[in-house]
């Protein structure tokens, strides 16, 4: 495999010249399948392929939540800097991406990786193993809070995670009723209004269902946001199987 110049990418994240159009035929065409039981999005990350985040699942007109959602996955050609002026071209497949992003936001999260059939659906017994360590997450983010509650009665010692979680159980706590007042975005860091759809500094999209909603998503970001289940649209709902 030649090696090829750092700086050749294009517009759509690849290193020009280092694909063949069949190995470019078959990472577009490979997608695995995480499955997501969080009501709210569990997990923002930037790496080569772009910026990732995990939806949360979809909100019913009752206000319910659907009890899953399946997030597509697709993989990315990266490339390995030798730091002399030149890169070797890396394939990173769609379940390698998948692992990484489970590897790095942990076991506890409301995620897990299905495969790459969206038509099968997660297995029941999945669903539930994932959902029991999702509430264990949940009560020890809920101690936790208490605590710190009681050494000072500070809302910014209690986290947002605990929050949210008391709202999942519907349990009252003196200190669940406010959430931070800042939205942090997932690519530069910088602390946005909660309601902003973009962040205000790197025009990053913060809330990709609401800009959907409001039209302020341009064609390429619509298409992106569709391809990566930021959108629910994508979203695929339904009964999980067993």
């Amino acid at each position: 495999m030649a090696f090829q110049p750092m700086g050749g990418i294009d517009t759509r994240n690849r290193m020009v010249g280092t694909l063949s159009d069949e190995q470019a035929e078959r990472l577009e065409g490979e997608t695995a399948y995480l499955c997501s039981i969080s009501p709210w999005s569990p997990y923002r990350r930037h790496d080569q392929g772009g910026n990732m985040e995990i939806p949360a699942c979809p909100r019913r007109k009752d206000g319910t939540y659907e009890p899953f959602i399946l997030v597509p996955i697709k993989g990315y050609n990266a490339f390995k800097d030798f730091g002399n002026g030149q890169a070797e071209p890396v394939i990173v497949s769609a379940k390698q991406r998948a692992m990484d992003l489970l590897s790095s936001m942990g076991q506890d999260r409301g995620v897990f990786y299905v495969g790459d059939d969206a038509d099968e659906g997660p297995a029941a017994e999945d669903l539930a193993a994932c959902r029991e360590r999702f509430e264990e997450y949940g009560r020890t983010e809920i101690l936790e809070a208490d605590k710190r509650w009681a050494r000072g009665k500070n809302p910014r010692d209690v986290g947002d995670h605990a929050r949210w979680f008391a709202d999942y159980f519907g349990i009252t706590k003196e200190w669940a009723g406010v959430i931070s007042t800042v939205k942090v975005c997932g690519a530069c860091q910088a602390k946005n209004d909660p309601a902003a759809v973009r962040c205000a500094q790197c025009r990053y999209v913060l809330d990709w269902q609401k800009a959907y909603d409001m039209g302020a998503l341009d064609d390429a970001e619509e298409t992106r946001g569709l391809d990566r289940g930021f959108i629910q649209p994508l979203a695929q709902p339904g009964k999980a199987k067993g």
